[in-house]
């Protein structure tokens, strides 16, 4: 039984807790906050409301205010967050300040509605992240998160997209229609509301199964749509011609709800993760590391020193202002635009700093005897990161002193968490013991309530104590859940998955959700629902996915887990990742590769050999 005991804590804001200038007296109560803040910029949290001000936005000291209201303005709506006051009314700067707002309920498209001189409008360019909206704005108003086309305290719209066709108001030809030769979309309506998660719409992709296409990252969009990072092997087709080739590359594509290729532009070179940057631009992991617009216009791009040092980059997140947190790992000589950094022996973990132009700001290696890898990174809204990975040396120190060593048997190594100002800042590091079970970093985010949630793959879970119990006696594969403070880096709860195996990036998370996917090698449980078991023909693991809420309090958690039948003409193989919609557990993309034939909301053109790539969107 998947048990979930977090209880989401309403965070107590006052104005000492936020990064204004002068230190003001605490705020009255959660929903209002008040500061000064000056030309070097700073930050105000009211409620489930944060207002950042960059530095050079303001040309002198200025006295700010952020009030939770009790307003509901009519409109073409639904409100899924109170109204912010931001004040003094009619305040202007110089360069856009970021508004972010929390939200919950709803479907469709959130965005960010901000009063203009004729009433509320939506904020261009805002996007959703999680369980809040960002958006850039350059005066004071008033603003919430809404869903547009829906009357307030009414039904939420569906987003634009009505049975997996074009967005309303798409021009004709906008939308990229994948081909019945190796594509044509399958759409078998959704189930009830509140019923269990079935996929409503699927494509099989690549015109034959000679071609590999392997998904990295996922990025939900406003009105149901996916952006998706994949690298390739030769040349397969998405749905509008061979990709280039034959080397292989990587691309970006779009979807839509009903799974119609909007779009996509393929990148040179390799890549292993993207990110969207806070004017809406792409930040793409590779080699190189670069920023590219929506459309695949290049804004800059930036080459580590070393040949082959995109296998070393692991994560990045990107923080209010726009600079970008990489972490990773590297063999040899490496350097990132500051100082030459050399490892001793194996692995050696790094941290760097890019600049929103990609001009290199601070770095710093970390390792010493043994491998040190940095696998997550997270920014914190207060400022710094937290990252996480693991270490086999007994000499690891991120600035706090060397962190507990591990033991010297095969697959014996440690999950470091660190919290970080920056690589040369440290606030706290520790050392979690995972014994001989090989741990593997899969997930690192922010909870609602500030904690941090860690997601760790391993061969096995049993008898194992973190600090707050054992997690379980049952043996086999496991996947753990786990909180952990973000002042110090405690764990608070363990929570396990068991007999399920997971390939990167097999967990995503949005609106308070986890979505997790992968294979089963036995039988699980999440929750009271069973998962996965082996198919008794085939002696092969079936695919899986299931939506965990990470915010329940005490009892178990879920939306529903699919398994797919697995005899020998109908075979899932390799559920690589999916990805939350915005709206959490409303739905999510779900990415994998199959054999022979499978149905998923009706029958795919039929594998051989080979994997042949799928695309599935599940909603209840």
């Amino acid at each position: 039984m998947l048990r979930w005991s977090f209880v989401c804590v309403a965070l107590a804001v006052c104005a000492g807790c936020d990064d204004s200038s002068d230190g003001d007296a605490p705020a009255p109560d959660a929903g209002t906050a008040a500061g000064t803040i000056g030309p070097e910029g700073g930050s105000l949290t009211a409620g489930g409301a944060q207002l950042t001000v960059p530095a050079g936005a303001l040309a002198a000291a200025t006295a700010l205010t952020v009030n939770e209201t009790a307003e509901a303005p009519e409109g073409p709506w639904q409100r899924l967050s109170p109204v912010y006051r931001f004040g003094p009314e009619g305040t202007t700067f110089a360069a856009p300040v970021t508004v972010r707002i929390t939200f919950s309920g709803g479907g469709g498209a959130p965005t960010l509605f901000w009063t203009e001189a004729d009433g509320f409008a939506a904020v261009p360019g805002a996007r959703v992240e999680g369980d809040a909206v960002i958006g850039e704005v350059t005066h004071f108003s008033e603003g919430f998160v809404g869903v547009p086309g829906a009357p307030d305290g009414g039904p939420a719209s569906d987003g634009g997209v009505a049975d997996g066709g074009e967005p309303d108001g798409a021009a004709p030809g906008d939308a990229v229609t994948p081909p019945a030769d190796g594509g044509a979309a399958v759409d078998a309506g959704v189930p009830p509301a509140g019923g269990p998660l079935q996929p409503s719409a699927a494509v099989a992709l690549g015109s034959d199964d000679q071609h590999d296409l392997s998904l990295k990252r996922a990025l939900p969009a406003p009105g149901g749509q996916l952006t998706a990072l994949l690298t390739y092997n030769g040349q397969p087709d998405l749905g509008a011609g061979p990709l280039p080739g034959p080397q292989g590359g990587a691309v970006v594509a779009t979807w839509d709800a009903g799974l119609a290729l909007q779009g996509y532009f393929a990148l040179a070179g390799r890549a292993t993760d993207l990110v969207r940057a806070p004017d809406g631009d792409l930040i793409v992991l590779g080699q190189p590391l670069r920023k590219v617009a929506a459309d695949g216009a290049e804004r800059w791009n930036k080459f580590f020193a070393r040949d082959g040092s995109v296998d070393t980059a692991q994560g990045v997140a990107v923080d209010a202002a726009g600079r970008l947190h990489v972490v990773g790992l590297f063999d040899g000589e490496e350097t990132f635009g500051g100082d030459t950094f050399q490892s001793l022996s194996g692995n050696t973990a790094f941290y760097a700093i890019f600049g929103a132009d990609g001009a290199h700001v601070a770095s710093a290696a970390y390792g010493g005897e043994y491998s040190t890898v940095l696998d997550r990174v997270v920014a914190m809204p207060e400022g710094g990161v937290v990252v996480a990975g693991t270490y086999t040396g007994d000499d690891v120190d991120f600035g706090g002193g060397p962190l507990p060593a591990p033991g010297r048997v095969a697959f014996d190594r440690r999950v470091v968490l660190a919290r970080m100002d920056d690589p040369a800042t440290h606030r706290w590091s520790v050392g979690l013991d995972f014994g001989q079970r090989a741990p593997q970093v899969q997930a690192l985010e922010r909870a609602a309530d500030g904690d941090l949630l860690l997601w760790v793959s391993m061969n096995t879970a049993a008898g194992l104590d973190l600090g707050t119990g054992v997690v379980t006696d049952v043996p086999g594969p496991a996947q753990l859940l786990i909180r952990v403070g973000a002042d110090d880096g405690a764990v608070k709860a363990v929570d396990a998955l068991v007999g399920a195996q997971l390939s990167t990036p097999g967990v995503s998370r949005a609106g308070g959700a986890w979505c997790v996917a992968g294979t089963a090698t036995r039988r699980i449980t999440a929750g009271t629902v069973e998962l996965g078991p082996i198919d008794p023909m085939t002696q092969s693991p079936s695919g899986f996915a299931v939506v965990l809420d990470d915010a329940a309090a005490g009892g178990a958690a879920f939306d529903l887990s699919f398994p797919v039948p697995g005899p020998p003409d109908y075979r899932l193989d390799q559920v690589e990742g999916l990805a939350c919609a915005p709206d959490g557990a409303g739905g999510l993309f779900w990415f994998g590769g199959y054999r022979g034939m499978v149905d998923l909301a009706g029958p795919l053109p039929a594998g051989t050999q080979n994997r042949r790539p799928f695309l599935a969107r599940l909603a209840p």
